[in-house]
């Protein structure tokens, strides 16, 4: 077997390279790269949410947040509001430019989707999803403590 020896999270960090990697060819033509098509897309689904909050939930330092943001901003695919509650933080919004790129950034991750699971019947996939979703929880775990 080509792979022996390999562990589940290294099948998994290979997984997310060549995700990555895909959706970069995909979407660089846009500007967007690591986590920004993310980020896009908690923003259709969770309008106004706040940047540390954003920021958290793509598991990204406040450092990479601010610079990702920025770069966002400077592209016109969202806007900060201040929070009215406290100024010191920012909510986020997509502009008319980030709503138009969102059917775009679903078709490239739905094309991976589907490439990746091609091969699968449909009980496979089922499958698949659950064990993913236990280690997600296992790594959750294990990172929260």
């Amino acid at each position: 077997m080509p792979y022996e020896g390999l562990s589940i999270s290294d099948f998994v960090f290979r997984l997310d390279r060549m995700r990555r990697r895909y959706i970069a060819a995909k979407l660089s033509p846009y500007g967007l790269r690591g986590s920004m098509p993310n980020l896009l897309l908690m923003l259709e689904r969770h309008p106004g949410r706040l940047q540390d909050e954003a920021a958290t939930r793509l598991a990204l330092d406040k450092g990479n947040a601010t610079r990702m943001l920025g770069t966002l901003e400077e592209l016109s695919y969202i806007r900060r509001e201040t929070y009215p509650l406290d100024r010191r933080r920012n909510c986020l919004y997509l502009t008319e430019k980030g709503q138009q790129l969102i059917p775009q950034i679903h078709r490239v991750f739905d094309e991976w989707n589907e490439s990746i699971c091609s091969e699968m019947t449909q009980a496979e996939r089922d499958n698949a999803m659950a064990l993913i979703q236990k280690l997600f929880e296992g790594a959750q775990k294990n990172v929260e403590n």
